[in-house]
């Protein structure tokens, strides 16, 4: 558990350990010299169990707390939990089970995004949606497993394979996504990999001290893909069936981060991805098959002309609140609704509100709030209705934006949705002809 200035965190996050179902486990907290009251509040639990260990070391780097914790634990598996989040009761007792049975050198779960404000909330990350569950395999046979987010706090790693496969974390300063490099290294070595499909950890969005709202951190995740190429090229003992995938999943990193930053650190970066891709890269990436056609024509105009690509991709530097005060909006409505139906006009104009905000909504969005209704069948009823009516005006409004489309294509596409594929693919083609 490496913690640094976490302290309005901290407690909920080792009650969920200190509290597992799962109770022979050593608490290792590697803290990074706090000034907050992090520390005095582990040492509050390490006086009240014995199992609980501080070690208190000043770098600043979480990568070394990573290492440091790694090489102290007397265990037989490893499991991370990072201390602004926190886990289910039965996390670690579940996955112990599946990695003790099926003899796997790294066993995952799936996790919830978890938000505290407007107020708390899970959405199912479905990080390991359509990847086969309790089977062993090689990263071979499900590669779009490294794909996926990270994610190494919803795995348990044997500590023995670490210790033989030479895997570490990069020991960059501060936290810069070491988590990259590790997941890569692990997933490309393993012999065996388990996943099973429970949500047992809650991985906290809005804290904003996160390493991913960082935007000062441009070229970080360069560290961690170049440790990931030359773990590749150099101990790997199965590069030649998993080089393309690493190649692949290395562009992605790149994309991913350059997504992340605002307009100045994206056109500076844009110009490292190309050195990148021309470089390191280079030969690995234009025939790849394990990246879509979207990500090699971005990688083709990166390679060509960098300037070019960053044109094509500015964005607005807003903070988007939009889910948030969207949720903020559909909860005031769900919980006043008896009461708005005796209130003339206030009904209409709140849900006229919600239907504004989902018509102009990115599709990931509309995702999160499907994957959220799921909670409760009154809530779905809402969402559905809500998102019918912005489908019915956006039709009569004649709005044909590809954003538009796209985004009803995917809720065509989503299973989850109850209302009938045909009664949106009429509205669609109404758009699309009329439009």
């Amino acid at each position: 558990m490496p913690s640094l200035n976490v302290a309005a965190y901290i407690r909920e996050c080792i009650e969920s350990v200190v509290n597992q179902s799962l109770k022979e486990i050593e608490i290792i907290c590697v803290d990074a010299g706090s000034t907050d009251g992090t520390l005095e509040i582990l040492q509050e639990y390490a006086k009240k169990d014995e199992r609980v260990r501080i070690i208190n070391f000043p770098v600043k780097s979480y990568g070394f707390q990573m290492n440091l914790g790694i090489d102290t634990a007397q265990g037989d598996y490893i499991g991370i939990v990072e201390t602004d989040d926190f886990v289910e009761p039965d996390m670690f007792e579940l996955l112990l089970k599946a990695a003790e049975e099926s003899g796997a050198d790294v066993t995952k779960c799936d996790y919830y995004k978890y938000k505290s404000k407007p107020f708390p909330y899970n959405i199912p990350a479905n990080n390991l949606k359509l990847l086969d569950k309790n089977v062993c395999f090689r990263i071979r046979r499900q590669p779009a497993l490294m794909s996926r987010h990270p994610s190494i706090w919803c795995g348990l790693y044997k500590k023995s394979f670490l210790t033989k496969k030479e895997i570490r974390f990069v020991e960059s300063p501060g936290a810069s996504f070491q988590d990259n490099a590790f997941i890569m290294k692990c997933e490309m070595a393993a012999d065996n990999i388990y996943l099973i499909g429970n949500y047992l950890y809650h991985y906290r969005t809005d804290n904003e001290g996160s390493s991913v709202k960082n935007k000062s951190k441009i070229y970080c995740i360069c560290d961690e893909v170049n440790s990931a190429v030359e773990y590749l090229n150099s101990k790997c003992e199965y590069k030649e069936e998993c080089a393309d995938i690493v190649y692949a999943q290395c562009a992605r990193a790149c994309f991913r981060n350059y997504n992340r930053l605002d307009n100045e650190g994206r056109e500076l970066f844009a110009k490292r991805m190309s050195e990148y891709f021309t470089g390191v890269l280079g030969g690995h990436l234009l025939g790849n098959k394990h990246l879509y056609r979207t990500e090699i024509n971005n990688a083709k105009m990166v390679i060509r002309n960098y300037h070019d690509f960053y044109e094509k991709n500015r964005v607005e530097c807003e903070e988007n609140n939009q889910l948030d005060d969207y949720i903020k909006l559909f909860k005031e409505y769900f919980d006043n609704r008896d009461k708005l139906n005796h209130e003339t006009g206030k009904e209409a104009k709140m849900v006229n509100q919600m239907v504004e905000a989902i018509k102009n909504m990115p599709f990931r969005f509309i995702q999160d709030l499907r994957r959220l209704s799921f909670y409760d069948d009154e809530i779905q009823e809402i969402f559905e209705t809500t998102l019918s009516h912005a489908i019915d005006q956006s039709a009569q409004e004649k709005k044909s934006s590809k954003g538009f489309v796209k985004r009803m294509i995917a809720c065509i596409n989503d299973n989850g949705l109850k209302y009938t594929v045909a009664r949106i693919g009429e509205q669609l083609r109404i758009v699309l002809w009329e439009g």
